[in-house]
């Protein structure tokens, strides 16, 4: 009895789990730059160690969402699972991986690797990329480096970056502090780092991870506006089939529709961005392959989900990941304990909290003009309607007028070419033979 009792506990803490988003960074990758006579992996590819990463990341999901709380499918199925990721190499592979490892052969369609993967064009991607189409991003940015603050707290680096520049023979100052840095991450993974660069490798990461907290800022509703607009909207108010609404109706609130498994496959940026937005306390950049996982309960059966609530997991520590370890709880600002379970956030209470902050894809050019203060929205616009109430499309026409036009045209040169025939052979004295 007791150890039914038990089972019945277990079962029933999960039975309400019914989807899972992750926002994840992609793999291991080759640097952005490198240093002078150092062999590196290919700058900015994914790396077979990235490709394997991301194939444990897949095994550990598997693990939990297929075997043991049986929320995916045992069979890749695109009705559950969507796969989305930002329009680079290292991305969709990273996401191909992952998928790899949650459905490795003898478990996909006709026992193939090759699943689809979502993407966009770069200057269309609002939902990985979106500081590279909003210049707001920029300015904060421009404005931020020549703040007194941030001037403070960089200026204790000031010393350690003047001995990597000597140390690496290259020039390492705060816009290519970033770069170099990870240079030396990848000269650590292939080929090893000796004692004082490893000291400065630690002493740059430092840096590196002051100068995020700047460049990621926890306390600006514009900057998350434009790092995190448009994802938020998706992870937590869409519903793809009702795209630009929110209402109170839970059915139409509750996110991500049917699908079980969404992942987007993106960048430390993404990673970072998302966590401060969220008001997480990150300790160091996100390694390769960290993800943040969002797991969304609610009772009932779709459509009539009730009492909705969110579980937010992001592990700090990289071996812990690496082990499989991915599932360490946090609660983000905003959040209001769920009834149902007191280490969730409803649903509501995460939606008010970015309720000013979020913006479906459907409104890109309100979120444009009044976040990004661009002009150049018509690009982005949907094709403008040609119909007029009561009458024929405008379209048609224009399209009738063409046509009748080259009609006139096509009849005018044809009589005019048998007219000078015709004179052309009476001049000649030439005539047709009667058929008798």
């Amino acid at each position: 009895m007791i150890p039914f009792l038990f089972l019945w506990i277990f079962v029933t803490s999960f039975a309400d789990l019914i989807s899972v988003s992750l926002i994840c960074r992609h793999g291991d990758r080759g640097p952005r730059t490198t240093v002078p006579t150092w062999d590196l992996p290919t700058p900015e590819q994914l790396t077979p160690l990235g490709m394997q990463q991301q194939v444990d990341v897949g095994e550990f999901l598997r693990k939990r969402y297929v075997d043991d709380l049986r929320l995916f499918p045992t069979e890749y199925s695109s009705k559950d699972i969507y796969v989305r990721a930002s329009n680079y190499n290292r991305t969709i592979m990273s996401a191909s991986s992952q998928l790899a490892g949650l459905y490795p052969k003898g478990a996909g369609p006709n026992n193939l690797y090759n699943y689809p993967v979502l993407t966009e064009l770069k200057h269309d991607d609002f939902v990985a990329r979106s500081f590279q189409i909003c210049p707001t991003g920029i300015d904060i940015w421009e404005k931020t480096k020549v703040s007194q603050k941030y001037l403070d707290a960089m200026s204790k680096y000031d010393e350690q970056l003047k001995k990597a520049s000597k140390l690496l023979n290259v020039d390492v100052n705060y816009d290519t502090l970033e770069k170099y840095q990870n240079a030396m991450e990848c000269r650590k993974q292939y080929g090893g780092l000796d004692p004082a660069q490893e000291e400065s490798f630690q002493e740059l990461s430092h840096a590196l991870h002051t100068q995020e907290l700047f460049y990621y800022p926890n306390d600006n509703k514009e900057w998350l506006k434009v790092t995190d607009g448009v994802l938020f909207y998706e992870l937590f108010y869409d519903n793809p089939a009702q795209d630009g609404m929110v209402t109170a109706n839970l059915q139409e609130k509750i996110a991500l529709n049917k699908k079980k498994y969404r992942l987007y496959s993106m960048h430390d940026s993404t990673v970072f961005a998302t966590l401060r937005s969220l008001n997480y306390s990150i300790p160091s950049h996100p390694y390769y392959a960290a993800v943040v996982i969002f797991e969304f309960h609610a009772s009932g059966e779709y459509p009539n989900y009730k009492n909705p609530y969110v579980k937010f997991y992001y592990q700090p520590d990289e071996q812990s990941a690496r082990n499989g370890d991915l599932w360490v709880p946090f609660t983000p600002r905003g959040c209001v304990k769920s009834p149902v379970d007191g280490d969730g956030c409803t649903l509501d209470s995460i939606q008010k909290e970015f309720s000013g902050d979020t913006f479906p894809i459907s409104q890109r050019e309100k979120y444009l003009t009044e976040v990004c203060g661009r002009k150049d929205v018509d690009r982005y616009a949907p094709a403008p309607r040609t119909t007029t109430k009561g009458g024929p499309k405008m379209l048609h026409l224009i399209l009738i007028a063409v046509l009748g036009i080259l009609l006139a045209v096509s009849v005018v040169l044809i009589f005019t070419r048998c007219q000078k025939i015709f004179k052309d052979r009476k001049a000649n004295k030439e005539y047709f033979p009667i058929n008798n």
